[in-house]
């Protein structure tokens, strides 16, 4: 949806449909229910007087790549790292009015205090201002196929979706462009089973 509100800046009066393959919105941030984010520099650290950033960037990469025995992109991981306050910031200050508690938590796998929880530590503390905010249709329980090239194939006009309800094919074609957003890997059981393979299909989530 982040994306979505970004993408709106650029075509303000274009519609705009998300395609959601999960039953409710929100990714696996609605998977999560607490309404946490991790993130380094931010106000409420400050407050606190924890650790310099430097220092919280070496630690903060050091969990996440124990965590990913060593098979994360160290590029991403700090990416995702040196950006997670401005992902805050946006959060408080993309008109969303999301709101954080001052208290930062240290949670399983961090060396430093680092989590923010919001007001009712509630995903939905999040995940509804951003549908507010979004103003576009949504079609939930629908997953992605395959895209759909022009005639002479030198570029993508739609993508190709699955009702996840009743297996009905849809094509749908668009004329500005599209945004692929690809999410976590709580429900990706080929995937995660690389790293622990006695997790198989029947947990639902490792979330």
């Amino acid at each position: 949806m982040s994306a979505v509100i970004e993408a709106s800046k650029t075509v303000p009066h274009r519609k705009i449909l998300i395609i959601e393959k999960m039953r409710e919105p929100g990714g696996n941030l609605g998977m999560s229910s607490a309404g946490q984010n991790a993130a380094i520099g931010s106000k409420q650290q400050q407050l606190a007087g924890i650790i310099e950033d430097s220092v919280e960037l070496v630690m903060m990469g050091i969990d996440m790549l124990k965590a990913g025995i060593d098979l994360n992109h160290p590029n991403l991981l700090r990416r995702m790292i040196e950006e997670s306050n401005d992902m805050v910031k946006w959060t408080e200050d993309e008109l969303l009015g999301i709101e954080y508690r001052t208290r930062v938590s240290q949670m399983g796998g961090h060396s430093v205090s680092c989590t923010l929880s919001t007001m009712n530590a509630c995903s939905n503390d999040i995940i509804d201002p951003m549908l507010w905010k979004v103003k576009a249709m949504l079609n939930i329980n629908t997953a992605f196929e395959e895209f759909v090239l022009s005639e002479n194939g030198d570029h993508v006009k739609g993508i190709q979706v699955r009702s996840k309800q009743d297996d009905y094919i849809e094509t749908i074609l668009f004329k500005k462009g599209m945004i692929l957003a690809i999410g976590g890997f709580s429900t990706d059981v080929k995937f995660w089973s690389i790293q622990n393979p006695s997790f198989n299909e029947n947990v639902m989530s490792i979330n």
